[in-house]
């Protein structure tokens, strides 16, 4: 990819990984989830194998998931029902790929990881910025996986949802009391809802940003795109 066009989709990935983590330690305390579990033991291994190993998984998944997804799947998708389709479709495959792992449950997370990778690849035209992203994103929540640390993290990945111990029956309960747990005030407090205050903002402001973002990458590529237009018509 041209240098302009990097830099253009620094912001818009940066901000997508943050969104997507965020989403990904918020949900089990909106929605029942099991807790992440390694399909191995690790902890008779010395500790550069096992980052070498956490890092060798992290990059072929996002090699090998974004050719498959973003590339095999997503384009012919693109160019037979246009790009929204395409991105949806291909979430719901993302997810249906890690059913043996995940449930129901993790789809809002699978859709966005998928929409904005996808996203990326079609404004950039490249795979390159997907891959990155998703590298990164796994890297970022690999630690917790396998050593349950940073602990806020790790408590985030295994919380309970908020109300699951309550007399809260119906949808609408069910939201007010998530709603009320996000209330700005507790970012500041030490309670129990402080690290899924603090968590869920992240997530609202890094999805607010990356909007702009992704729409400043957009104008870029189309600067470039008609730039190019006369010197590849020899003009």
């Amino acid at each position: 990819m041209p240098l302009p066009i990097w830099r253009a989709a620094a912001a818009p990935l940066l901000l997508s990984v943050m969104s997507v983590a965020s989403l990904r330690l918020v949900l089990p305390s909106i929605f029942p989830m099991d807790a992440p579990k390694i399909p191995f033991d690790v902890t008779s291994y010395p500790l550069a194998t096992i980052v070498g190993l956490l890092l060798a998984i992290a990059v072929s998944a996002g090699v090998t998931e974004e050719v498959a997804f973003r590339g095999y799947l997503q384009k012919p998708l693109e160019d037979a029902y246009g790009i929204v389709p395409a991105l949806v479709l291909t979430g719901i495959a993302f997810w249906f790929a890690h059913v043996d792992k995940v449930s129901l449950s993790h789809l809002p997370f699978h859709l966005l990881a998928s929409a904005v990778l996808g996203l990326a690849a079609y404004l950039t035209k490249s795979l390159l910025p997907a891959i990155i992203g998703h590298v990164l994103g796994d890297a970022l929540l690999q630690p917790a996986y396998v050593f349950h640390q940073p602990a806020f993290v790790w408590s985030s990945l295994t919380a309970r949802p908020l109300w699951e111990a309550t007399k809260a029956t119906t949808l609408i309960e069910r939201l007010r009391m998530v709603f009320h747990a996000m209330d700005p005030s507790h970012v500041f407090e030490s309670g129990p809802n402080s690290s899924f205050a603090l968590i869920a903002w992240v997530f609202i402001a890094s999805s607010a940003l990356a909007l702009p973002a992704f729409i400043g990458l957009a104008r870029a590529t189309r600067v470039l795109r008609v730039a190019a237009e006369p010197t590849a018509r020899g003009v």
